[in-house]
């Protein structure tokens, strides 16, 4: 339980929220739910009961001063048992209805991914790494668009009030595995992108005919995000 792969995720996760609820399948969400994620432990571990842990960064330097540690959970007490044969660390969990920004509903992941794609492209760790990059180095840029259009399929960084006038930006151009013909132009925050965990990723743009309303998502094997759009 919680073993070298779910304490990387972890760290991940926690420019997110530095709260999180373990479980085998993980739900929560930042603070003004800009990204709600699903992830799947199960893939990469067993918890036995479900926990909450109210600073993670904390939790996880505790774990650093042990080696290879052993853990365990007890439910009677709600405490982490860490060892490495030398030294033992108790650490003391939170009851899940206690944190803030992980109450979210699965449905709205489950249901989402369900829908028809309008459009479906490869996000690659190299992409993902050059965006952030950009970020660093025009510290203005503060939206993130993916455009589609007879043109092509495009992700651009730019300042969102300038937009249209001249000034600086970057583009990457996007070779969609599916796409309708629907012309769309969604934004993000930039900050958020620089949050999720730099590994591949099929972007999915979900769209309710209904309620005229689209739904950019973030998933692979282990994580799926949804990334709040800009209105």
């Amino acid at each position: 339980m919680l073993n070298k792969d779910t304490r990387a995720v972890l760290k991940q996760l926690s420019s997110i929220n530095n709260s999180v609820v373990i479980a085998n399948t993980m739900h929560g969400s930042d603070e003004f739910k800009g990204i709600t994620y699903r992830v799947e432990l199960n893939k990469i571990d067993k918890i036995p009961v479900e926990f909450g842990i109210y600073d993670t960064a904390n939790f996880l330097g505790a774990m650093e001063l042990l080696e290879d540690p052993t853990v365990t959970y007890n439910q009677d007490t709600n405490t982490i048992t860490a060892g490495d044969g030398v030294t033992t660390l108790d650490f003391i969990t939170s009851n899940v209805s206690s944190l803030e920004g992980v109450d979210v509903n699965p449905e709205i992941i489950t249901s989402s991914l369900l829908a028809p794609s309008e459009c479906e492209f490869t996000l690659s760790t190299d992409i993902l790494t050059q965006i952030k990059k950009a970020t660093a180095v025009f510290k203005s840029f503060d939206t993130l668009w993916i455009l589609n259009d007879a043109k092509g399929t495009k992700i651009k960084l730019g300042t969102e009030n300038s937009f249209s006038k001249s000034s600086n930006t970057y583009q990457v151009n996007i070779t969609p595995d599916t796409k309708s013909d629907k012309e769309f132009n969604l934004a993000i925050p930039v900050e958020n992108i620089l949050k999720v965990p730099s590994v591949d990723y099929n972007v999915l743009i979900k769209y309710n005919t209904e309620r005229d309303v689209y739904r950019l998502m973030l998933q692979n094997e282990l994580f799926v995000f949804i990334m709040a759009l800009k209105s």
